[in-house]
């Protein structure tokens, strides 16, 4: 490696580890200072440094989804998607993992064993984000009603196992 290139390394370094402010400072300092053939040179390079683009921001920002997208737009049906986006990651809704599928199959997702749940819940709320409120909704109100029907004859069950009389909410 050259001189040239280790000053170059070096001047990198730096760079990363102080904030643009205080490498504009220092420049100021520097060129206030009588100048030798060292000093221009680095100089030089500091400033090929500061206009050379970052490659880092081409074309890496995220897209933002249909979901955050709602926020703004209609703020009521953001909210409804949330609310059942957190009763899906806290599994107070479709808490199996054939009732996620059955759901992923209803909205015409492709099936995948190797999706984590959640990313399926991801999708599952980038669809519903994609859909009217009204179709929205009423696919949220049917599954969560699934899970309250589902909930009632556990405790059917349980009340018969603990032999409690039936009309008991204990």
């Amino acid at each position: 490696m050259s001189s040239k290139q280790e000053l170059l390394l070096d001047l990198l370094k730096i760079k990363v580890r102080y904030s643009e402010r205080d490498m504009i400072d220092v420049l100021n300092i520097l060129q206030d200072e009588p100048q030798n053939e060292h000093l221009s040179k680095v100089l030089q390079l500091i400033a090929q440094l500061n206009n050379t683009p970052s490659k880092r921001g081409r074309g890496n920002t995220p897209k933002e989804s249909k979901f955050d997208l709602l926020k703004e737009s209609d703020p009521q049906h953001y909210t409804t998607l949330h609310d059942f986006q957190m009763k899906l990651i806290n599994r107070q809704v479709l808490n199996e993992p054939r009732e996620l599928k059955r759901l992923t199959a209803e909205l015409g997702l492709k099936e995948s064993t190797s999706r984590k749940r959640g990313q399926t819940i991801r999708l599952i709320i980038e669809v519903l984000a994609a859909m009217s409120p009204e179709e929205a909704n009423q696919l949220i109100e049917q599954y969560s009603l699934r899970v309250e029907d589902n909930v009632s004859q556990f405790g059917l069950i349980a009340d018969a196992i603990l032999q409690r009389p039936a009309d008991s909410n204990e």
